[in-house]
């Protein structure tokens, strides 16, 4: 019995030295929670202060940014033949300002790690149509660093295509197709601006008001009165 009385004091007296050393320890974490405490108060109070001033006057707290639009894209990449082309996800974010294109590599089979940025400064953007490609909600963007390239990109659904659009000043493609069949199986993508669409309207004016054609062929009379009605219905259907 005595042993065991001498243990237990011997356990208490260990444990009250113990206490005693880290007791500095407890104090100073105590502070720290005191002060960790009363930093959320002050906080807390500053931000109900903040979001009832921004409720009563918004337009003086109104965001600015010169981010546009911003969003997931996939990127047509064009490899040389015969490896066709590939499309790449990428989160970009377009500065209208500058016209300035954001892109950054989405890598989804390392756990979204993010790649290298790359930036282009964009010319002009135009809808491109499913005849062209066998992909829905796409653009083509004209690149001012890259004369002569043309980049293309896909929306993830209708509603992100129409703020691209909406975001970028997009046009949808202008000029009609002539030959559509023939066009489509020599690779060729007809199509007229605003002053090609101009010299078309004033060839047409100027060889109506002579009021006879010196063609001698009748084929070659036939496929310029099919050419000329065509290039008619697309003036007035953009116009």
């Amino acid at each position: 019995m005595l042993a065991f009385f001498q243990t237990v004091f011997t356990f208490y007296h260990h444990g009250y030295e113990l206490a005693k050393d880290f007791d500095h320890y407890k104090r100073a974490l105590q502070i720290n929670i005191q002060n960790t405490r009363s930093r959320f108060e002050g906080a807390r109070s500053e931000v109900h202060e903040l979001m009832k001033r921004i409720k009563d006057t918004p337009q003086e707290y109104r965001q600015t940014s010169s981010i546009s639009f911003e969003g997931y894209l996939y990127v047509q990449e064009k490899r040389p033949p015969p490896f066709g082309s590939s499309w790449v996800k990428r989160y970009c974010t377009f500065v209208k300002e500058q016209k300035i294109l954001h892109m950054v590599t989405f890598d989804h089979k390392s756990g979204g790690k993010i790649g290298e940025m790359e930036s282009v400064t964009l010319k002009s953007c135009v809808r491109k149509t499913t005849d062209m490609l066998d992909r829905r909600f796409c653009l083509d963007l004209d690149i001012t660093d890259r004369p002569g390239t043309v980049l293309t990109v896909q929306a993830l659904s209708e509603d992100d295509h129409k703020l691209w659009m909406r975001a970028m000043g997009g046009k949808e493609p202008m000029g009609c197709y002539l030959g559509k069949t023939l066009s489509q199986e020599r690779g060729i993508d007809a199509q007229l601006d605003d002053v090609g669409l101009g010299f078309v309207k004033n060839s047409i004016i100027a060889i109506e008001s002579r009021g006879e054609l010196k063609i001698y062929s009748v084929l070659t009379l036939t496929g310029f009165y099919w050419i000329t009605l065509t290039m008619k219905v697309c003036i007035n259907h953009q116009g």
